[in-house]
């Protein structure tokens, strides 16, 4: 049975909105963020706006920078599996600064690349560029090297679409090189193509 029918799923959505119409903030908040995982899992982009924008409005009442923060990330997601890319960057640019502030530098390389895809997306290479080029550098400092990899390659997607082949076979070698030494071989081959 689908997740998003099920009882306790429903449950879950009720009392997150009506947690926060009874403004018992931190509970919406809590609520909704139970379920962020379960909209992402299904792509409901009809409840989850409006559960994601409960949250945020909750956790910027009674929210720390993290909450507000994933409150915020949540409702860019939901936007951008709901093809509300334009809402989603706004949602993204506005969770950006909060865990930059928080020092969370894995959320924010995850706001970037999730603004990186948006501005592919929306065909705004260069701002996309920028931002899978802060992301590779963020990865690199965190040493995450399967995440550098993925968004070298999210770099050749950048330079293919603008038509600099040369700079996209660069960057494809580089991430195929990446997933190499970490010993990732089917990914390494697909970064190839």
């Amino acid at each position: 049975r689908s997740i998003l029918r099920s009882r306790w799923f429903r449950v879950v959505i009720s009392a997150a909105l009506r947690a926060q119409d009874l403004g018992l903030d931190h509970m919406a908040w809590l609520f909704a963020d139970a379920t962020r995982v379960f909209f992402w899992l299904t792509r409901n982009s009809v409840e989850w706006p409006a559960v994601a924008a409960a949250a945020v409005a909750a956790a910027r009442r009674c929210g720390g920078l993290r909450e507000r923060a994933i409150a915020l990330f949540s409702l860019g997601v939901a936007h951008m599996c709901s093809a509300g890319y334009r809402a989603s960057i706004q949602a993204y640019l506005e969770a950006l600064p909060l865990v930059r502030e928080a020092g969370w530098a894995d959320a924010e390389a995850a706001c970037l690349a999730n603004l990186g895809v948006l501005h592919l997306e929306l065909g705004e290479n260069r701002l996309a560029g920028q931002e899978f080029g802060s992301v590779v550098e963020l990865y690199r400092e965190l040493d995450m090297p399967a995440q550098e990899a993925l968004h070298l390659a999210s770099l050749a997607s950048v330079h293919l679409r603008a038509g600099k082949l040369e700079q996209a076979a660069s960057y494809s070698a580089a991430s195929a090189a990446k997933f190499g030494e970490i010993d990732v071989p089917a990914i390494a081959v697909v970064a190839q193509v």
